[in-house]
């Protein structure tokens, strides 16, 4: 018979697995009756799951290094073998990953969207505007006036335009109400974009971080493959 620390040790590098119910049915019911019966392991794997519960209930954006450490030495606290790290390193290396790229797709998405509406509006209907007023040429049968009645017609012609001078088209006077809609949408999305300039930077700091942790892992795969031998 296989001594108690072997056991455990087999659990620990088949304890994901185990997890996932990926395990026959003959060696699911094995570690099920060691678990009631080692405290060492249920511990392991109790706290395994503690641990993964609370890194997927952190947003995406708001989880920092020292948090990802505090959680690491919390799953591996009873310092077994080094496989445990590994292997917890290995998943929330996917769950990052996985969520990496969907915020990437997300917001390429966002921006493509973006930059169709404004290729849109940037191509308006023609623009209408008032008719040029015409002064119709003066009749050949009327007499010269004299120059103060030139005067008073002068007077009255300048007071009659002030009061009736076309006032210059706005903006949106000569576009529909579905393109003065859209703009107005395009301005609360450019808004929505500097607000969230600072999260959208973090995604460069985080991919330093995932080729890091991708690193540890290799790491850590490689001092496993060599205590194996």
């Amino acid at each position: 018979m296989q001594s108690k620390a072997l056991v455990c040790e087999e659990f620990e590098k088949k304890m994901w697995l185990f997890m996932d119910s990926s395990l026959n049915k003959e060696e699911m019911l094995y570690w099920e009756s060691h678990l009631r019966e080692c405290r060492l392991c249920s511990g392991l794997l109790l706290e395994t799951k503690e641990a993964l519960s609370v890194y997927e209930s952190l947003p995406f954006e708001d989880l920092e290094e020292e948090t990802f450490t505090k959680m690491v030495n919390k799953a591996v606290k009873k310092k077994r073998a080094g496989f445990i790290l590994g292997r917890f390193l290995e998943a929330v290396y996917e769950f990052l990953f996985g969520n990496y790229f969907r915020k990437f797709a997300f917001g390429g998405a966002a921006f493509m969207a973006l930059a169709a509406l404004l290729l849109f509006i940037s191509r308006p209907g023609e623009r209408e505007f008032p008719p040029v007023m015409k002064k119709s040429p003066p009749s050949e049968n009327r007499s010269t006036p004299s120059m103060s009645t030139n005067i008073a017609e002068m007077k009255a012609t300048v007071k009659a335009t002030k009061k009736t001078a076309p006032v210059k088209a706005t903006r949106y006077e000569w576009q529909d109400k579905a393109t003065a809609y859209n703009i107005k949408r395009v301005g609360t999305s450019l808004e929505n974009i500097r607000i969230k300039e600072d999260k959208l930077r973090a995604i460069d700091e985080w991919t330093l971080q995932a080729i890091a942790l991708r690193r540890k892992m290799q790491l850590l795969q490689t001092d496993l493959e060599k205590s194996e031998m």
